[in-house]
């Protein structure tokens, strides 16, 4: 029973680095530019509506004098701040809270305390020799309340079900008990193992050259399309000081 969880255990974690690479290098390839993209395109169709709307104004006779259209101008050359990022784009939450997995209030303290008993100092500098990726493991694991990992790691540090435990035999209930919690964090884990492996695409497993490939292509046209967008907002800018230079040397030509 502790061979298969520690064996599940393994593989996931086995994933979920392969994962974390991937999103770390899908966020710092795309996701970032996605959002520069964004911000710049945003700009862009703010100057277009101040422009579009500051002509019309001008073309009315709604303005008294060249200074209020001057004004009126450089408000909207200032007003770039505050666009708003693109949905998704903020930095994924610490795993933890996964939806499918119902764990009771008692068993959750249960195995809080069991793994600051068995898990903590076999993990922690001061108390073991273990790599310091085991204790990161751990820390990420306690850090973010998953339940089920930290269970699969009491279950890995504390062996197979023996029948005593601290020098204390341990009775027929309590061996049931322990069974049936070895039963039901094998489960979880499995199924949390299962929808793990559907998420990790074949192209991130068996081709990540490619996948690496296809994010740097991706990235190279978010910034094409970043530069033609930033001409964009700099040919509207000088379109909006042309109308208040316009208005300023038609209002000396009136006086």
């Amino acid at each position: 029973m502790q061979t298969a969880v520690v064996s599940a255990l393994l593989r996931y974690i086995e994933l979920t680095v392969k994962m974390r690479e991937f999103e770390d290098l899908f966020s710092s390839q795309v996701v970032s530019t996605a959002a520069e993209l964004f911000m710049v395109r945003e700009q862009r169709k703010r100057l277009e509506r101040e422009y579009r709307r500051i002509q019309q104004k001008v073309a009315q006779g709604d303005y008294d004098t060249a200074d209020e259209i001057k004004a009126e101008v450089d408000e909207a050359l200032r007003s770039f701040d505050g666009v708003a990022a693109p949905a998704g784009s903020e930095a994924a939450p610490e795993p933890g809270g996964y939806e499918g997995e119902r764990i009771d209030a008692a068993t959750k303290a249960r195995i809080v305390r069991e793994f600051k008993r068995t898990v903590l100092p076999n993990v922690h500098s001061d108390t073991s020799e273990a790599e310091f990726s085991e204790f990161e493991v751990a820390y990420s694991a306690y850090r973010s309340r998953d339940y089920t990992l930290m269970e699969a790691l009491v279950i890995q540090y504390r062996g197979e079900i023996g029948l005593e435990e601290d020098g204390q035999p341990l009775t027929l209930r309590q061996l049931q008990t322990r069974l049936a919690d070895y039963r039901a964090a094998q489960k979880r884990l499995d199924e949390r193992l299962r929808s793990l492996e559907q998420d990790v695409t074949s192209a991130e497993v068996s081709a990540p050259d490619q996948a690496r490939k296809r994010m740097e292509e991706q990235r190279e046209r978010f910034l094409h399309a970043i530069a033609e967008e930033a001409d964009k907002v700099r040919d509207l800018q000088d379109l909006l000081r042309d109308l208040a230079a316009t208005a300023r040397n038609r209002s000396r030509g009136e006086s």
